[in-house]
């Protein structure tokens, strides 16, 4: 694309690709936006083995499901789903002719990333990342998770060199469908006000 030193912004595990991009090619961006990732240390949770964490986010078997049920469940579950969220979020799925859908990303391919992200090592390679980094992370209401993600968020911050830490209260992972202007307009301020150099 001939793009000289992008900032480059990566969510959930793409944070964590884009951080580690970063970290190997310090003059190949002007900086870092992660997206809910880039923090995630999945062999630092309590259970503490990958068979439990294998077992435990494991996604769903839902090839072979209708469309229209899966389009329900989003509904049910996440109020901001608006019609045009919903056609996004279907983009991950292909659509059979008798109106099943099948994963694009198989659920192998699936464990080969969770496996990935359990060897993956972000607060080993913070002091490598010379760029700085914007941080975008949803506040979600259960104090589980909520927990874990402010003190991995908390060693990020102690070990880059530049950081700044925008929390989005009462949203969920998947940040960029839930509030995707207001995301976009916080990676925005930060180009225009300088952070990135």
């Amino acid at each position: 694309l001939e793009i000289e030193m992008p900032v480059l912004a990566g969510q959930s595990w793409g944070g964590n690709v884009v951080l580690d991009y970063s970290a190997r090619f310090p003059s190949g961006a002007s900086g870092v936006v992660l997206v809910d990732g880039g923090f995630i240390e999945l062999s630092s949770r309590p259970e503490g083995t990958w068979e439990r964490v294998s077992v435990d986010l494991r996604p769903p078997e839902i090839d072979g499901m209708a469309r229209t049920a899966i389009e329900e469940y989003f509904v049910s579950r996440y109020a901001f789903m608006t019609p045009d969220r919903i056609e996004a979020v279907m983009g991950n799925f292909e659509l059979q002719p008798d109106g099943t859908i099948r994963r694009w990303l198989s659920v192998e391919n699936h464990m080969q990333i969770l496996r990935s992200l359990w060897e993956h090592r972000p607060s080993a390679i913070y002091r490598a990342v010379g760029v700085p980094v914007l941080i975008a992370v949803p506040r979600e209401s259960g104090p589980d998770r909520g927990w874990r993600r402010a003190e991995a968020i908390a060693r990020a911050e102690a070990s880059l060199k530049r950081s700044r830490v925008l929390w989005f209260e009462d949203s969920v992972h998947d940040l960029h469908v839930q509030r995707p202007d207001e995301l976009a307009a916080a990676m925005l301020a930060a180009v225009e006000d300088g952070f990135f150099g």
